[in-house]
This record gives structure tokens, C-alpha cells and sequence, in this order.
């Protein structure tokens, strides 16, 4: 496991429930519900019973690798300046093994990042059966510096964000509403992709309070009884998840829209009231989409 260097950044940024929504939107799939949420200035409310919503805390893990953290920088930037995707989580952190703080320092917002640092290499190879980023054992490394310091215990959910995602967490709210509060505090991760072979896919990943604690608990085990070598961190994470018996569930609603062929999602498809959408690897594009 990497050292942690610092934990730092300001306090919480909390984006209301109101605000998520956009004032008098509809859930997404209704009339009015394609709104991306991008910040208001509106109250904090609660929900029809008097307790709070969920919150959630959502991580990002930039590479090191040349032209790969240069273009998920140019992205960030995109994110940031209009205080969206995981910076409009009721917390959020970056991750990496160099100060995003100070790479962003100048850019609105710059001052608002709360970041990791860790002293590894964030390199990683690609192959195996799926073709993609043999990422495990970086993975295991950060979880574990992110359960080391407790940070999985803050919020009611973990979420885990691409910077090569647009992530709408207004759009999440209704996703996450959709489910009871009990069952909100079972260990329990959202199916990023319910269709297909592997449901739980990178581009984000949601996990609830409880499974971090048991993810937490048994990482050590997972990474000793699950086969890891030949496979990318997702594919790992929802095998161990199975081994501990974590529940997976399929979200009512749209949680994400992937592609794997293409460079940049269309943006006719960012009113479809989707709360992610992968990939956006140009900064053009990604910024169409959240004006869509």
C-alpha cells in the first residue's frame, strides 16, 4: 500500500437535495427531469418523513501516466469550473500520487478540491480476457488508504467516479431515493450496468455505507481468495462482493450509459435523464453534454 502523504482541502461542499433536482424538476425519465443540476442557490430540505437524504462521498483517481493524466486534467478542469460531477457530492476527494490542488491552482473552484495523495506509482498495464486496465492491486492499495483514514464511515454512500464520466449526482438522488431507508442501510452496491456481463463497471461505482464496512473488513481476504492478476479493479470488486455476500442490485432507474467504441458519448442522449454517462475524452464535448 502506497503512504498516505496528506488528507487535505476544505470542509464538506453540500449540494442539497433541492438543488440536485433543480427547482421544481421531475425525476429523470418525467416531464422536466432531464435537468442536469448544475449549482443553485436553494435550501437544504428533508425528506417527507424528517430525516435527512442520503448523502454520499465520491472519489476520483487520477492516473499518472503522461498524456492520460494531462487529458483526465483537461477534463477535471471542465468538472470543477462548473462545480459538477463529484464536486457536487455532499464530499468528494481526489486521488492521486501528485497534488491536484496545485496543478488546478488559478482554476475557479481550485481552492475547494480535497485530495489524496498517495507515494506510488498509479502506472498499470492492460490485457486479459476484457482487454482493459489490469488495475486490482492499485485499487486494493486505495481502498485501503481510503478505509484508513475512515473516510467510507462519512456518508451514506461511496461513490466511485471516472474523470472520463459525466456524473450528474442530481440525478443520482432519484436513483438512490427509489430504495427505503432500511434497505439503505443494508450492504448493498448498485449494477452499473445491468446488462451486461459485468455489472458493476468502473466508470462508476456505488456502494453503500454498510458493504464499504464489509468490503473494509475482508479486503485482505478478497485479495487472497479472489483471482486479481488478470483482471481490472471492477471485475475484482464485484467478485469479492459476491464472495461476501454483498447484495447487488439493479437501479429503477437510469444510473448509466457506457460505450466502449467510441471516444465521446452523443450528446442527444444527455436529456435522457441518465446519472452518468462514459466516455467523454474531449473537454468540448463533456461541457455540450452538461448544457444539454
Amino acid at each position: 500500500i502506497g503512504r498516505i502523504v496528506r488528507l487535505e482541502g476544505p470542509g464538506n461542499h453540500r449540494a442539497s437535495a433541492a438543488g440536485r433536482a433543480g427547482p421544481g424538476a421531475a425525476a429523470p425519465g418525467e416531464a422536466g427531469g432531464a435537468h442536469m443540476g448544475l449549482p443553485g442557490d436553494v435550501a437544504d430540505p428533508s425528506d417527507q418523513d424528517g430525516d435527512a437524504q442520503a448523502s454520499w462521498e465520491c472519489h476520483g483517481i487520477l492516473l499518472d501516466v503522461g498524456h492520460t493524466l494531462a487529458q483526465e486534467l483537461d477534463l477535471l478542469r471542465v468538472h470543477l469550473c462548473l462545480n459538477a460531477s463529484l464536486f457536487r457530492c455532499d464530499d468528494h476527494l481526489l486521488i492521486s500520487n501528485t497534488s491536484i490542488r496545485s496543478l488546478m491552482a488559478g482554476v475557479p473552484h481550485g481552492d475547494r478540491i480535497k485530495e489524496l495523495v498517495v507515494e506510488q506509482s498509479l502506472n498499470t498495464s492492460y490485457g486479459g480476457s476484457w482487454k482493459t486496465t489490469l488495475n486490482t492491486d492499485l485499487f486494493v492499495a486505495v481502498w485501503k488508504a481510503i478505509f484508513a483514514k475512515g473516510l467510507h464511515l462519512q456518508q451514506d454512500f461511496t461513490v466511485k467516479v471516472d474523470a472520463d464520466s459525466l456524473f450528474a449526482p442530481d440525478r443520482l438522488f432519484y436513483v438512490l431515493d427509489a430504495y427505503s431507508k432500511e434497505e439503505q442501510r443494508t450492504a448493498m452496491y448498485l449494477n452499473s450496468c445491468p446488462w451486461c456481463l459485468v455489472r458493476l463497471i468502473g466508470p462508476i461505482e456505488i456502494f453503500s455505507r454498510e458493504a464499504m464496512k464489509q468490503y473494509s473488513g475482508n479486503m485482505d481476504r478478497c485479495h487472497r481468495e479472489v483471482p486479481h492478476h488478470n483482471i481490472s479493479e471492477d471485475v475484482f470488486l464485484e467478485n469479492c462482493g459476491r464472495l461476501l455476500r454483498i447484495r447487488a442490485v439493479d437501479p429503477p432507474r437510469r444510473l448509466l450509459r457506457p460505450d466502449w467504441k467510441i471516444q465521446n458519448i452523443d450528446h442527444k442522449f444527455c436529456s435522457e435523464g441518465w446519472a452518468a454517462f462514459h466516455p467523454y475524452k474531449s473537454p468540448a464535448a463533456l461541457l455540450r453534454c452538461y448544457e444539454t
